[in-house]
């Protein structure tokens, strides 16, 4: 899903920094992806995180979002959903995964709490309303 596989000739040409976002950065949402998670996970102590709660999720049905909306549409949900865990002061990080999946480390609070947060996330990101379009289009009502 849009990743790059480099060989060591290939690697010569790119900078530190290019290749830090190849390995660390989603290609789509331009957000961070599992390798960046996962390196926060297996050492949470190097990065002063001492206390989480997991959590994964997919967005159910997303084949149908691109098939019926077109793949605009369903990229621009991607982005939506991450630009939603980014703004979430209750989230240490989070991540898209791959494809429809993203994870995300919570800060530690009671199960309740956690449950309304979530829910509350769950509403916010699934109405597909909000999702603009990036392009001009000429039809009345377009999620093209």
């Amino acid at each position: 899903m849009g990743e790059r596989i480099l060989d060591n000739n290939d690697i010569e040409q790119y900078t530190k920094e290019e290749l830090y976002e190849m390995a660390f950065y989603e290609v789509v949402t331009h957000y961070y992806n599992w390798n960046w998670i996962r390196n926060r996970l297996t050492d949470s102590d190097k990065y002063g995180i001492d206390d989480y709660i997991f959590a994964h999720f997919d967005i159910k049905d997303f084949k149908m979002v691109n098939e019926i909306y077109g793949h605009a549409i369903g990229d621009n949900l991607l982005r939506k959903i991450c630009k939603t865990m980014e703004q979430a002061d209750w989230l240490i990080c989070s991540c898209r995964c791959d494809n429809d999946n993203f994870s995300m480390m919570i800060k530690r609070m009671p199960d309740d709490e956690v449950r309304a947060k979530l829910e509350a996330f769950f509403d916010e990101v699934s109405v597909l309303k909000w999702v603009e379009v990036d392009h001009d289009c000429k039809h009345e009502s377009c999620y093209c």
